[in-house]
């Protein structure tokens, strides 16, 4: 007869196992061939599952992953233009009259800057109109996008989505709203 410790061994095996064959080539294959012959039997679910309260709270870590997301890539593509200046942030700071830490909070996805903060911060990097339209492409409300989000998660199966599942539904949404 097994001990506790024996089974908890044998269950600790299976679901690497189980983890490994999912993330392999072979399983997202497998996984991608049953959500295209289940659609509607995926979507009858998915709406259940979206009604309880562990299903909410599902949607809301993903939505806080989505929106973790597009905030790193508002933020890296603000520092990567300053840095393509080859100006460090103090001394962006004096070139544009905004303060030090508010760009440190911008480049390291601490807060959003408005319209008014943005065309100052990039114009006095010498940038243009089209600069601020690339970068506040990137910055759309989580209110908007949530619909977009919802939309495209309700068509997918929730768990075992990986980040780079999350952020290829994110570039989706955002091509959708341009």
């Amino acid at each position: 007869m097994k001990s506790k410790q024996d089974n908890k061994i044998a269950e600790k095996r299976r679901k690497e196992s189980y983890l490994k064959y999912n993330h392999s080539e072979k399983g997202r294959a497998t996984r991608k061939k049953w959500v295209e012959s289940n659609q509607e039997s995926l979507r009858k679910s998915s709406e259940k599952y979206a009604k309880t309260e562990k299903g909410r709270q599902a949607y809301r870590r993903a939505y806080d992953r989505l929106a973790l997301m597009i905030r790193r890539q508002y933020a890296y593509r603000l520092k990567q233009l300053r840095m393509a200046k080859g100006v460090s942030q103090s001394e962006a700071a004096k070139m544009t009259g905004i303060a030090v830490r508010t760009i440190q909070n911008l480049e390291c996805g601490r807060s959003y800057s408005g319209t008014v903060v943005l065309q100052r911060y990039l114009f006095g990097l010498g940038y243009g109109n089209e600069e601020i339209m690339d970068v506040h492409r990137l910055k759309y409300p989580v209110a908007k996008m949530r619909q977009l989000v919802l939309t495209e998660l309700s068509e997918q199966e929730l768990n075992g989505l990986e980040e780079s599942e999350l952020y290829q539904i994110v570039m989706s949404c955002i091509k959708k709203l341009n």
